[in-house]
């Protein structure tokens, strides 16, 4: 992992070229810069285009100090994607009680998906998980405590998944960056990036609109 205080000028290129940057659960993408400093300033600007104009000093200046940007030279998104899905496969096979035993979320939940049996797996290793989903454009970790006597981890195991959740409720489910419920006209939800739904006609022809009023103006 690389982060932005490791870089110097070293890392200086003399041509634009592309730079895959990624913000956990807030932005993973290419963009095209002369250095790694220069492609993560381009990646917070984008970050924060997607907040209004009070909210963005504040969002760049908290991204301008996170320690978790992994910033690469090249174009890596989808070998990313390749190994989360090796990943999610595993996760499927802990699935009981539901034929087929599919996880039918968008790539852009997985790293969240895998962030949460992980974390969930340190506590309770013997965890039953019953089924992942979307519902109504949210998330649905279906997991249950192995020892329902133990109050504690109950409430624990039940925490986490809430939190991870909670992070999905933010997160377009086709990209993985910032997103928010959506809906069409006929009601279907789904958590989805505003840009990525106006760039993409098979979504913009169906008609998916923001359900929150501050995007229903943009």
């Amino acid at each position: 992992m690389e982060k932005t205080k490791d870089l110097n000028a070293s890392d200086l290129v003399p041509e634009n070229r592309e730079w895959t940057v990624r913000f956990p659960y807030i932005y993973d993408g290419v963009v095209v810069a002369k250095s790694k400093i220069d492609a993560v300033e381009k990646a917070i600007h984008i970050i924060a285009s997607a907040f209004s104009p009070e909210q963005r000093e504040n969002i760049i200046n908290s991204l301008k100090n996170s320690s978790t940007i992994e910033v690469t030279a090249g174009r890596h998104r989808r070998i990313k994607i390749k190994e989360l899905g090796i990943k999610i496969s595993a996760i499927e096979k802990k699935i009981i009680g539901q034929e087929p035993n599919n996880i039918n979320v968008g790539e852009g939940w997985w790293q969240i998906l895998v962030d949460c049996d992980a974390e969930i797996s340190l506590s309770d290793p013997y965890y039953v998980l019953h089924g992942i989903g979307e519902i109504h454009g949210r998330l649905h970790y279906g997991a249950k405590c192995s020892n329902n006597l133990d109050v504690l981890l109950v409430e624990k195991i039940n925490n986490i998944i809430l939190k991870y959740q909670e992070i999905a409720a933010r997160t377009c489910c086709i990209t993985g960056n910032y997103g928010v419920l959506m809906v069409t006209p006929n009601g279907l939800y789904k958590t989805l990036d505003p840009k990525y739904v106006q760039k993409h006609t098979e979504y913009s022809l169906a008609g998916w609109v923001p359900t929150d009023k501050f995007w229903a103006t943009k």
